[in-house]
């Protein structure tokens, strides 16, 4: 169902996607949209390795959740910011992951809250910004669990 790399020596392992699922910060989150045109929001997220799963929030309407009520299926796509392995080379190695699965609206609200404030913990600077933040906004968050399908991963040469 999914295509293979082409340039498969630039495949990354899938240990290598999850350590940057894991320490990336933003992503951006692709869905059909109005129309048939695709839109791309960037946005926060938490992987939570145990369940093998992305966990997003969002507002609890909009173009993003009227669209993902049609159609559940998303691409998720995250890249560093480079690094040079020569430093007499201009040109950086960026490491990127893409994820295709289905973004799945999580109503429980005590999952919804936990996987928040998994999510909160990996931006905020202490625990009390984030009681004071679920405090305010935790009723109207949509918490969205996005279940992989398939991960694929590639480090670019920039040159």
């Amino acid at each position: 169902m999914f295509r293979k790399m082409r340039r498969i020596r630039q495949q990354l392992t899938e240990d290598q996607c999850i350590d940057l699922l894991k320490k990336e910060k933003r992503c951006v989150l692709s869905f059909n949209g109005d129309d048939g045109y695709p839109s791309g929001v960037p946005m926060n997220f938490y992987y939570d390795e145990g369940r093998g799963s992305i966990f997003l929030h969002g507002a609890k309407s909009g173009h993003r959740m009227d669209s993902v009520k049609k159609d559940n299926k998303v691409c998720f796509t995250i890249y560093n910011s480079g690094v040079k392995l020569n430093k007499d080379d201009w040109a950086y190695y960026v490491a990127s992951v893409m994820v295709y699965g289905r973004l799945c609206l999580v109503d429980d609200r005590e999952l919804a809250n936990q996987k928040a404030i998994k999510l909160a913990e990996k931006y905020f600077p202490d625990r009390k910004e984030i009681d004071e933040t679920m405090e305010r906004y935790a009723r109207h968050m949509q918490v969205f669990e996005l279940r992989m399908e398939h991960m694929t991963g590639k480090l670019v040469h920039e040159k």
